[in-house]
């Protein structure tokens, strides 16, 4: 996460926290990056890791000494609770717009644990202000995903490079991701036009989130093709400018939080 957000928010209206995946991130610095966003800038918060890894697979020490059997994989145990409670105080720090899951891919779609994220998310989600986004890696099929997240009001992430063709736009609000274009290291000015010819066809709201070390900079090339919103994008005559590099940004100051502990 680096820290450079004020650029941020005055180019994008949405940024993923997917740090908070490794570990809890400070309050103090969620509680800062909330106060200097904008009232309706949406954040995306990553939950802790062993809220969804493979019981299974666990080898590191599980935090607060917890069984590791018990830990993961949507359970609803005593263990996963605990887990939740720093998340808790994570959303209430920055009050997030979406909470992010990401599942490994021995957690395949069998009918346990379709029904364990259903149980998962009555015991600790339904009460949150907060709309869960899951991520499902393996074998999951998109309308798979789909069909186990609709009934529970959660946001599917996909990379719409996974197939051959991109998906067929969501019916209803849309949650995507991109490390890269499909065969490729760098995004050209047809594959951005491509991208918003995909964003445009969808008839609610859509997240579209880059990753990986270009990120910034592809995400306000996307965003600048759409300056009048998702209604309508404008098709750039050549190459797509990106961030300058000589542009100078305020840096976000973190000193002032190491002079007080957490609460």
């Amino acid at each position: 996460m680096p820290f450079r957000f004020d650029r941020y928010f005055s180019n994008f209206d949405c940024v993923e926290l997917l740090d908070a995946t490794r570990e809890p991130i400070r309050l103090k610095v969620l509680r800062k990056l909330r106060q200097r966003a904008s009232a309706d800038f949406a954040w995306s918060l990553s939950a802790w890791h062993w809220l969804t890894d493979d019981p299974l697979d666990i080898r590191d020490e599980v935090p607060f000494g917890l069984d590791r059997k018990q830990v993961g994989f949507f359970q609803v145990t005593e263990a996963n609770a605990r887990l939740f409670e720093e998340v808790k105080l994570e959303v209430e720090a920055i009050q997030p717009r979406f909470l992010h899951f990401r599942t490994p891919s021995s957690f395949t779609p069998t009918e346990g644990n379709r029904a364990a994220m259903k149980a998962f998310h009555e015991r600790f989600l339904a009460a949150l202000n907060v709309t869960p986004v899951w991520e499902a890696r393996g074998v999951w099929t998109l309308d798979e995903c789909r069909e186990v997240a609709a009934p529970l009001g959660w946001l599917v992430a996909s990379d719409p490079y996974a197939d051959f063709e991109f998906p067929e736009p969501v019916a209803g609000p849309g949650y995507y991701f991109v490390n890269g274009p499909r065969g490729k290291r760098e995004f050209s000015t047809e594959d951005m036009e491509e991208l918003a010819d995909f964003i445009a066809g969808h008839e609610e709201d859509v997240v579209f989130i880059f990753r990986g070390p270009d990120r910034e900079r592809n995400a306000v090339a996307l965003r600048r093709l759409f300056p009048e919103g998702i209604a309508e994008f404008v098709p750039w005559e050549g190459k797509a400018p990106l961030l300058d590099d000589d542009a100078e940004y305020e840096e976000y100051d973190d000193e002032e939080e190491e002079e007080e502990d957490d609460d």
